[in-house]
């Protein structure tokens, strides 16, 4: 849903530049003015900064992000030594051991792509 009000923001500017050309690079610029500083406008959510000490930006949002074409699901294997209650433990050895099975398992679901 992002990348589609994304394309959609991509399309409305692209419209708008489109319709002031008729009038003059004056109003071209003006327009470009206006929309960054708008762009440049910190957002309401603070989440999902990649720098926790910088706001986000409108400008953040729109540039820099990607589509994502193709979702894999990797599930947990049973690996032998599962016992109940098992998803409750969280020691340090687990831990590193199911991050290595995800890496592990991403790695072999790449060679596809």
């Amino acid at each position: 849903m992002t990348s589609d009000y994304i394309i959609l923001f991509g399309q409305i500017k692209n419209l708008a530049l489109q319709h002031l050309s008729k009038y003059g690079k004056d109003e071209v610029d003006a327009f470009g003015k206006d929309l960054d500083n708008i762009l440049n406008r910190n957002t309401k959510s603070d989440k999902r900064s990649r720098d926790e000490n910088k706001k986000r930006t409108y400008r953040d949002i729109i540039e820099g992000r990607f589509d994502i074409a193709n979702l894999v699901y990797i599930d947990r294997k049973d690996d032998g030594n599962t016992i109940f209650g098992k998803a409750a433990e969280f020691s340090s050895k687990t831990i590193n051991q199911l991050k290595e099975d995800g890496r592990k398992a991403a790695e072999k679901e790449m060679q596809h792509y």
